[in-house]
């Protein structure tokens, strides 16, 4: 199999002196103080971590983005993603190395942003707990979202910046927690076509709240590890958390990905140097392990016609994460990387014991299953007071006649939101004909043989789509399309 995988490492930014930070931690704070003051705190705990020659460099050198660069290119790694820290009106932090290496353009490295939309607290700058926010993240509206795009526009028209289909990729850490998304995308495409662009591939990261985001204004999406699987396990506040880094590996590959479910790797997990005795913990990293992790990552993402790996991180160190080169290990994690790039490890096989799900299993499912369909309801809700109406979809995808299979409670909200609309519910499809209550005709799933007359059939139980797809489509000849398809496409 030819191998033409890209691999995009985080890049943090934090390892120069910045205002905010002198005010909060005194003068002179980076991201060193929190590496250099850690210990350890059981026996062979791997604290402090310290880079290779002592090199604490500062990010506003730029022959520190120099010599990172040259390192990354020499180990096959593809590009940086940076950290991009934009908050209420337009304030910003830690742009310098990005906007340095727009300014540069001799340094030849292929660069995207990752927006981290959350507040700037305390806490994530190692106040081991504290939760008093620096910044606050507000949105704003037109004006402050054009002024937001208008900071981005250099970059996204810079030739080295990564583009898919000609769309400059723009990642999002909680996509959920703007309100105003559907408008500030839809606005911010437009003023990308305006400046000769096809639009933005807007990426969901996924992060340890579990939610996925599914619009269609977002193309992609990528786990953001570990945080997407530590939410498996429940993370004990105020006291230290220890997960295995083998554990979280496996239920990363073994976790099924489609086009477009970018997969991530990390490098190691420790975040005591910045939370202290409440951090957590990924113990059994190694070269070898993760290199060949990744070599198996890799390879899945290639059948799933994915291009793109993306790795935490290029230089987390507050966090213990990190490919740079460190006394420990010197330069073995980006040989890893080189040799699994390569191919060059055994092939990776995962033998799974076959058992039944226990208890614990059985709430977890249940448990994804009600962040499922919360998450349409909100996007419903959304849509609404974004004037957006359901009727939309369906004119637009030329479905005038349909019906509803499922007449609950989603099911009969569709049927409402669809009266004296020029979309006419045709009928209602069930297999429990004494659950619907929905004032339309009702068919049952059993009872029929065909279900003709329509132009789709929208499926409500959403989380059984696959399986009542694949019957519909044996008794139609329609489109069969999940209510999310219409909610999350309007």
């Amino acid at each position: 199999m030819e191998r033409n995988t890209r691999t995009v490492a985080f890049y943090l930014p934090q390892f120069h002196e910045i205002e905010e930070n002198n005010r909060a931690w005194g003068k002179g704070f980076t991201e060193w103080d929190n590496v250099r003051k850690a210990e350890p705190l059981f026996p062979g705990h791997n604290q402090p971590r310290e880079p290779l020659h002592n090199h604490y460099y500062n990010l506003l050198d730029i022959n520190t983005l120099k010599w990172q660069v040259q390192l990354a290119k020499k180990y096959g790694l593809y590009g940086f993603c940076f950290y991009h820290y934009w908050f209420r009106e337009g304030k910003r932090v830690l742009e310098k190395p990005a906007e340095m290496l727009l300014k540069n353009t001799e340094i030849t490295m292929p660069f995207c942003f990752s927006w981290a939309n959350e507040p700037w607290t305390k806490t994530w700058h190692g106040a081991a707990g504290e939760k008093e926010v620096l910044l606050e993240q507000r949105y704003g509206r037109e004006q402050q979202w054009k002024e937001h795009f208008d900071y981005l526009l250099p970059f996204f028209e810079d030739k080295r910046y990564i583009k898919i289909d000609g769309k400059p990729v723009f990642l999002i850490y909680q996509i959920n927690k703007i309100g105003c998304f559907n408008k500030m995308a839809d606005y911010w495409n437009m003023l990308a076509e305006q400046n000769g662009i096809p639009g933005i591939y807007l990426i969901d990261m996924l992060t340890n709240d579990g939610k996925v985001t599914k619009n269609k204004r977002v193309f992609a999406s990528v786990d953001f590890e570990p945080g997407k699987d530590k939410r498996r396990n429940a993370v004990r506040e105020g006291e230290l958390n220890i997960e295995s880094y083998d554990e979280v590996c496996t239920q990363m590959i073994c976790s099924a990905h489609k086009k477009n479910e970018y997969r991530c790797i990390f490098v190691d997990y420790d975040d005591t140097p910045r939370r202290g005795k409440r951090g957590c913990i990924f113990p059994g990293s190694s070269p070898q392990k993760f290199g060949t992790y990744l070599q198996k990552i890799i390879d899945l993402s290639q059948k799933e016609g994915n291009e793109y790996v993306f790795i935490n991180a290029w230089n987390e160190w507050g966090e213990g994460n990190y490919l740079e080169p460190d006394k420990k290990n010197g330069y073995e994690y980006l040989e890893a990387l080189k040799r699994a790039l390569n191919g060059d490890y055994e092939e990776f096989k995962i033998e799974k014991e076959q058992s039944s799900a226990d208890a614990s299993e059985i709430v977890e499912i249940r448990v994804e299953k009600f962040k499922r369909y919360y998450a349409l309801c909100n996007q419903w809700i959304k849509n609404i007071n974004d004037g957006y109406h359901v009727e939309q979809y369906f004119i637009n995808k030329e479905y005038q006649k349909i019906a509803v299979y499922g007449m609950g409670e989603l099911g009969n909200r569709l049927v409402e939101a669809l009266e004296d609309t020029e979309v006419k519910v045709c009928y209602g499809i069930t297999e429990n004909m004494w659950d619907a209550f929905a004032e339309i005709e009702i068919k049952g799933l059993e009872e029929e043989e065909m279900f003709g007359e329509i132009d789709c059939i929208v499926v409500t139980p959403i989380h059984l789509f696959d399986e009542i797809a694949k019957t519909l489509q044996m008794k139609s000849h329609c489109a069969v399309i999940s209510l999310e398809d219409v909610i999350f496409g309007m």
